[in-house]
């Protein structure tokens, strides 16, 4: 089931961002990671007192941020190569900076890559919409 998870994120990732993303691998675990992290984080405690700062609260900044860093290294890279055909360089090409286009990936791929991850299936209940 691992394997396939893997596979399936990786393939989710190819779709909606880019071909050099999807096939680094580092990078893929790292945005794995990641998101897994992101995903931990929503605790009770977390959720009715996000303001106080806690673990959780700390770990899902610098998830957040590392997954930022990460999508937005490659949509710089894509912006410096010039044109393609992945998702990335379609937005580029209708003039969206890299902000918007690394917010219009990042949750692509989260909600189209927690349904086959049994573990986060659990944890998120009734509220995993995919697969």
């Amino acid at each position: 089931m691992i394997e396939t998870f893997k596979l399936v994120f990786q393939m989710t990732i190819r779709f909606t961002s880019s071909r050099e993303l999807a096939e680094d691998r580092e990078s893929v675990d790292k945005l794995a990671t990641c998101y897994w992290n992101i995903e931990q984080s929503n605790t009770p405690f977390s959720l009715l007192f996000p303001w106080l700062p806690s673990r959780a609260r700390r770990l899902k900044e610098s998830s957040t941020t590392a997954l930022y860093s990460v999508l937005l290294r490659y949509v710089t890279r894509r912006r410096e190569c010039g044109t393609g055909t992945d998702a990335i360089d379609i937005l580029i090409s209708q003039g969206e900076t890299n902000e918007t286009i690394v917010g219009v990936c990042a949750p692509a791929i989260r909600l189209t890559s927690v349904g086959p991850n049994p573990n986060l299936r659990r944890s998120l209940g009734s509220f995993s919409l995919v697969w």
